[in-house]
Parts: C-alpha cells; structure tokens; sequence
C-alpha cells in the first residue's frame, strides 16, 4: 500500500510538472527571460545579451521590450554582437547601465522602432559599430553616482525633434538610483521626466564657467529641498541667472538652499534657505514663500550637514525630523526686537544641549519661547536667564486642537515685564497652567480679552491694538506684597516694540497708583523753565530753567538786515527774533529782554525740538549813542535863534 501511495503522489507531482511546461507564459534561460505574454525580454547578465537568440522558442520579432537588469553586483554592463538584430518590433527606453564597457558590433540592426537609447559616453566610440538606425534617438550621458548628476553629453535626435526622458532613475553597475538631476546645455532640447523630473540648464562662459539658465522640476514627490550646486561634477557654476527660476510651478513645496558664495536670486513666490557663516560656524536663515509654506515642508527641512543651526522667520518650526541641527523660529516686531517662537532640537539628539542665541540678525532677543511637546530634549534647551523665557504646549487632542497651553513663565534678570502671546503661529491661548508662574516674575503684559489669573504679587497690564497699530494700556492692576500694600508698578516703555499711550481711565487711576514715572518724548515749556511729564499720570519730570543760547536764522549783507533769536539749548523753546544791522551800519539792535520777549502768550507750552519755532521781527530802534548829538545839536541851533532874535530886537530899539 506504502509503494502505491508513493507512486500516486509522483505521478501527481509529474502531471502538474507537466502541466506547468505546457501553459507557461516565460521561457527561462541561462541570463534571461522572455515573456511570451507581454514579449518582454529580461536579460540578467554578460552572456544573456546574445544567449537569448539561440532559444529557437523566441521569435526576434516578437520581442516588443528590453530590460537590462540591475543584477547584483555587477548588472549587465556588456552588450554582445547582434544582441538585438532583428527585433523589429521593439521600443520603448533602452537604458544602459553607466558602467556599460562595450557595445557589439550590429547590437541595433534592424531596430527601427526604439523610441530612444540612453548610453553611457565611456562607451561613446561604440556606437559607430552598433548600425543604430538613423531614425532612432539616442543620447550619451555621464552619471555620477555620488552627485546624482545626470549629464547630457550628446544627442542624436533621429525623427524626433525633443528628447524627453521617460524617468529619472538609472542603473549603475549593480544599483538602480532613483531621482536623478538632468543637467544639460541649453542647445540640447532634452526634457526631464514628466513625473519628478527635476532638470538644469547652463550655458559655457569663455572662462568656461557655466551660467544656470534655467531651473524645472515636474509633479515632485517627497522632493521637498534643492540645493542649488556650487557645480556639476567638473562643470563649476559662476551664477544662476536671474530668470532661471520664473518657469518653476510656484505651487510646488520645493525650498531652495542657497549656499553662501552662490550668485542666485531666487523668486519670493518661493521659499529659500540662505548660507552663511558667523562667527567661523555655518549658519542657515530660512525665508518661507509670499503664498505660504505648509507645516509638513517646515517639518522635514535640510540644510547641510555642517551646518550649526538653522532660522527660521515667520514661521514656526514645531517638529525638526530631517534637519541635523536645531532649528530656531522667530519674529521681529516693530521696535525690532526679537521673540524666539520655537526651538526644535533633532530627532538625532544633541550631545551637548544648544545655547539659545540673545542676538540674531544683530538685533536683541528679548523672549523665548520653546513647545515642549515636540523638542526631543527641551532639558538641553539652554536659555540664557536674561531673556523672558516661556514654555507652552499644543493640544491637537482638545476639543479645540488650535490651541495652546502655557505651562512656564520665567522672566529675565534683564526684562522689566512678561509679554503674555494669545497667539503662536495661529494657534490661540487656551489657558496658564495654575504653577506656571516662576517666582521670577513680576509684571506680565497681556492683550484685552484674555483671561489670566496671575498671582497676587504680579502686576497685569492690559492692552490693545487700534486698527492703525498704535498701543493703548487700558487697565492697570498693581500686585501686593506679603504685607498687603501695592506694589510699585514698572511701566513699559514698549509693548511689541510700539511706544504706548494710556486710556484716560488709565491716567486718572495712576495718579494715586505707586509707580516708576515713565516720562515722555517731548518737551513741555514757560517762558522760564522746561520740564518732560510722565505719560501715566502727568507729573512733571527734570524741570530746569531755561539756557539759552543766540541762533542766527539769517545772516546780514551790507545792503540787507539779518535776523537772530535765543534758543533753548535743552528743549528748543525760542524767544522772539530781533533784526541784525546791515554790515558796517554804526547802529545795533536792541535786544529784547530775557523775560519779556517770548514767542508764546500762554504760560506754559509744548514744544517739540524738532520743529523750528516761527520767528517773529520787531521795529529797529535808534541806538542812544546817536540820539546825545542830535539833541545837543538842536539846543545849540535854538539857543543861536534866540540869541538872533534879541539882537534884531535890540537894534530897532
């Protein structure tokens, strides 16, 4: 029964052997395959390129397509004689491998329906051997397998007039590589793929330099940063021109790294990545798009791998996967300050901790603040304790997942208040957390409308933005000390760089409010003193009396008088002007007193230094020295005519 069974089972296995022979749809063979569904030649190695012809079961004929395989390690890198003579229905790409060392003699006889042949320029001086129809393009290219650079070298067109690739991978000796950059002269008409293509084109300079005339990139996918290249293997770049980017779809999410030295200028509809160095380290400043850049592209950033850290204005960075380095976002706001909205350390880690910068772009950082949820090592976060620092967090599992909540609030040995955000890249305050506030913290500054239950000893100031950007404090609440006094208030002189005003609610309530004046810009005056006010409260601030000094508005000719006036030397306050006598006139102008010749009829008034105060003209009065002569004169004249007088009197007598 045993020998019985066993025989059954062979015969079984032998019928489906059979079976399987008969409606194969493959011949297989020593370096190839052949479909003979789809008439799809595969060729696996050296030998398969000719080994394939002596099958009599394949028909030349009906071989519609080649693949030359990325066989491992080598791949097929020799194409044998007549390897595929007569195949007169094939087309489609033939694409050979970048390590191809020799092409037979006759390998395209016949072969007039191949849409086009990619090969190798190594094997350049093979093609005229090959018989490769007149009609049939092919183009030679280099491929560097380090650089991905896909270099155009020639092109035969045959009957078409453009060449356009049909993808952008390629094998090189064992390997397919996936997403190549085409770099080609701009006299070829050769086109990337139509799907992730990405393609350069340069023209040669006499010094033969090349020059970047144009830029195209195709439906990417995953292709998110290019760096634009300081060369192209042996072809070194001199510039990109100024054009080469305004046919690129600004739609697409592709950000430009522009490494220092490059001569680019890259559109503002698209966002780019600027090197440089400071300081002997590698710096990157991110710049985002006019129309927007989403959250997924800033998460998935690259920069080079020496660079040191990476900025980024105007947006927020809350997640940093791709980048070797951290990634700090910021702003600046109209008083040029600057608040550091996010620092995102690599997934990779930080050996050290980062050291939070206190200046970026020269300019102060007045605040930091760090989303705790998605910094790997916010314990290597190191803020310097001069700044405000504060930390908050997303809640994308609230019922509103744009929000934030803010967990920390630390205010800096160098700041004189808290500026509390209600916003942080579009996300609105949700809450502060009931342990948020560091013993640090003394004054917090917050807009209208947001509801905020500090501790007792913190002073709040609330404020809001009129339409035209202007500040205006509208509440004041001071914090009490242990002792149940008020606290004396500090008042900004800022709140988001702007200089504020006060309501007049505010005024009158800070008139018995303790509080550290906060004096004006401008000047208030009388005819004697000068003195600033404090912008809270009114109180007048450093009065001081005038020093005046003379100031000639218009200098005198021989033929024309001129004109001076006194001049405050602190506040600009100007007394009325008096006339200055032509050149070599022997009479002076009297000059008015101090006391009585000012400009103003009011008691007190308001100048600003950088406004000139009209000038006003008074008579020119004689000087006395002339007067004394005249009036002696006029005694002598009279006492003669009396004396005239009497004698006549007399003789008629």
């Amino acid at each position: 029964m045993r020998k019985i069974f066993l025989s059954f089972l062979f015969a079984l296995c032998f019928m489906g052997m059979g079976q399987s022979i008969a409606f194969a749809d493959t011949i297989n063979g020593d370096g190839y395959t052949f479909n003979t569904d789809t008439g799809h030649l595969t060729i696996t190695t050296d030998s398969g390129t000719t080994a394939w012809r002596e099958n009599e079961s394949i028909n030349k004929e009906n071989v519609l397509s080649v693949d030359l395989s990325r066989n491992f390690p080598t791949g097929v890198c020799s194409i044998g004689e007549n390897a595929f003579a007569g195949c007169s229905n094939l087309s489609g790409t033939i694409e050979l491998n970048a390590q191809t060392t020799s092409i037979g003699a006759n390998a395209f006889t016949g072969c007039n329906d191949i849409d086009l042949i990619l090969i190798p320029e190594n094997v350049e001086s093979d093609i005229a051997t090959t018989d490769i129809p007149n009609n049939v393009p092919y183009l030679v290219y280099s491929f560097n397998s380090g650089t991905f650079n896909f270099i155009v070298k020639d092109v035969h067109y045959g009957s078409q007039n453009t060449i356009t690739l049909p993808d952008n991978d390629i094998f090189c000796g064992g390997i397919s590589y996936d997403g190549f950059k085409l770099v080609c002269e701009d006299t070829f008409q050769v086109k990337p793929a139509e799907y992730d293509g990405i393609a350069w084109y340069y023209h040669t300079e006499d010094d033969d330099e090349i020059t970047i005339t144009q830029f195209v990139i195709n439906n990417i996918a995953g292709r998110e940063t290019v760096e634009l290249p300081e060369s192209f293997d042996d072809l070194a770049v001199k510039r990109y021109d100024e054009d080469a980017f305004l046919d690129c779809d600004p739609t697409h999410t592709v950000v430009f790294v522009v490494n220092e030295g490059i001569e680019a200028t890259i559109p503002e509809e698209y966002s780019k990545i600027d090197i440089t160095t400071e300081n002997g380290n590698k710096v990157a400043y991110f710049t985002p798009s006019t129309i927007g850049v989403s959250e997924q592209t800033l998460n998935i950033l690259t920069v080079p791998h020496d660079t040191t850290v990476l900025f980024a204005k105007d947006v927020i960075v809350y997640s940093n996967r791709d980048t070797p380095c951290p990634v700090v976002s910021y702003e600046e706001n109209t008083g040029g300050e600057i608040i550091i909205t996010n620092v995102a350390l690599s997934i990779f880690g930080s050996m050290d901790g980062y050291t939070v910068p206190t200046e970026i772009e020269g300019k102060s950082v007045t605040t930091v603040m760090i989303n705790s949820l998605t910094n790997n090592e916010i314990d290597k976060t190191i803020v310097d304790k001069a700044v405000n620092k504060i930390v908050y967090e997303l809640n994308p599992d609230s019922d509103d997942p744009e929000t934030f909540t803010i967990t920390n609030i630390t205010q800096g040995s160098e700041q004189t208040s808290v500026e509390i955000p209600n916003a942080i890249g579009g996300k609105t305050l949700l809450s502060i957390a009931d342990d948020a506030f560091d013993e640090s913290v003394e004054t917090i500054i917050v807009p209208e409308n947001t509801t905020i239950n500090q501790p007792v000893d913190v002073t709040k100031i609330v404020y809001k933005t009129n339409d035209d950007g202007d500040v205006v404090i509208t509440e004041v609440v001071p914090g009490k000390d242990t002792d149940g006094s008020t606290k004396t208030v500090v008042l900004p002189k800022t709140i988001r760089g702007v200089e504020p005003t006060y309501s007049e609610a505010v005024k009158e309530a800070m008139k018995t409010i303790p509080h550290g004046h906060n004096d004006d810009t401008k000047w208030y005056s009388s005819d004697t003193h000068h003195w600033k006010e404090c912008v809270a409260c009114g109180a007048r601030l450093n009065e001081a009396a005038h020093t005046f000094t003379w100031v000639t508005d218009q200098e005198a000719t021989t033929t024309q008088t001129g004109t001076k006036h006194e001049e405050c030397t602190v506040c600009g306050y100007t007394k009325t002007a008096i006339e200055i006598p032509p050149k070599g006139s022997t009479t002076n102008p009297v000059e008015e007193d101090s006391l009585t010749g000012s400009n103003t009829t009011s008691d007190e008034t308001l100048t600003d230094k950088s406004v000139v105060s009209p000038k006003q003209t008074i008579p020119q009065t004689s000087d006395i020295t002339g007067v004394v002569p005249l009036v002696l004169l006029a005694i002598a004249c009279g006492a003669a005519v009396v004396a005239i007088v009497a004698l006549c009197l007399r003789k008629k007598n």
